[in-house]
């Protein structure tokens, strides 16, 4: 009898197995077996299938990550290719630099030897005019005896030697005053600006120069122009100089109207007087349009 329990309690079991099996399945509780091993059997299928199709899905995104990966090579084979061609193209440049620079070098060191005899004739030509310029528009010429010029790396230097000395004593800016200081830069821009031929403008122009300067200066200075005026006649070069002091326009006047008359010269003097709105007011006061000879500024 307990053999028939037992036997009966494992039916039940695999009954109630069978009817939990059917139920996973979606059939009835009392289904036939056949047609569970059958609904097993199809659904076995379809996970083979299911497995077939996510197996092909696999392989179609890896064929696709391979394809957009053989493309990002091909790009980067390309973006490559053209360093490799801008660097050997650079790399040319260079190679043609290096030979411009080995040439330069050559050439370099002759135009600067070059330059430096032309600078130092220029400098010895230049040198006596400006030295007999400033001796020339000082009252106290006697004291000084040369102004050296001297070219060095570091640049021009000028120099200043006094009356017995025999040597120079340094740089001009340490022993003159602002008036001789301003003489001496006179000089050497008279002397460099009446021989320059760089510029088509043949024209001489001084504004203001006087400044700093006291009155026996001044009127050196005026006749060291009056010379100069002189000298340049055959040249043809004009001389144009403005200034503010009229005591000075008055001797200048006085100075040169003499020449004028002479007809060794021809100068003209004009005064700009405020004219408001309409800007300045211009009077010839020597010379001019009309050969005024009469003085507008007198008084």
């Amino acid at each position: 009898m307990k053999e028939w329990e037992e036997t009966l309690a494992r039916l039940g079991g695999e009954i109630d197995a069978y009817r939990a099996q059917c139920k996973a399945e979606g059939l009835p509780e009392d289904a036939p077996v056949d047609r569970l091993y059958q609904a097993r059997r199809l659904l076995d299928e379809n996970a083979s299938r299911m497995r077939e199709v996510l197996e092909l899905l696999s392989r179609s995104e890896a064929r696709a990550k391979a394809t957009q990966f053989q493309e990002d090579i091909a790009e980067l084979k390309k973006t490559l290719n053209d360093l490799e061609v801008k660097l050997q193209t650079a790399k040319n440049a260079l190679a043609e630099l290096r030979k411009a620079e080995v040439a330069s070098k050559r050439w370099i060191a002759t135009l600067a030897d070059a330059v430096d005899k032309v600078v130092e004739r220029r400098l010895k030509a230049h040198q006596p005019e400006i030295v007999r310029l400033f001796k020339g528009m000082i009252p106290c010429s006697y004291d000084f005896e040369d102004v050296p010029i001297v070219r060095d790396d570091r640049g021009v230097h000028l120099g200043l030697v006094y009356h017995g000395i025999g040597k120079s004593s340094g740089e001009p800016r340490l022993f003159l005053s602002s008036a001789q200081a301003n003489v001496l830069a006179l000089a050497v821009f008279l002397s460099l600006a009446r021989h320059q031929h760089w510029s088509h403008l043949n024209s001489l122009l001084l504004d203001d120069p006087v400044q700093h300067l006291d009155d026996l200066d001044a009127v050196a200075f005026l006749d060291c122009l009056r010379s100069i005026s002189l000298e340049q006649k055959d040249t043809g070069k004009q001389i144009i100089m403005s200034t503010c002091d009229k005591n000075l326009y008055l001797m200048m006047i006085r100075k040169f109207s003499l020449l004028s008359k002479s007809r060794r010269l021809s100068f003209t003097g004009i005064s700009l007087l405020e004219g408001g709105r309409n800007g300045p007011q211009v009077v010839y006061d020597v010379g001019g349009p009309d050969n005024v000879e009469i003085l507008g500024i007198t008084g």
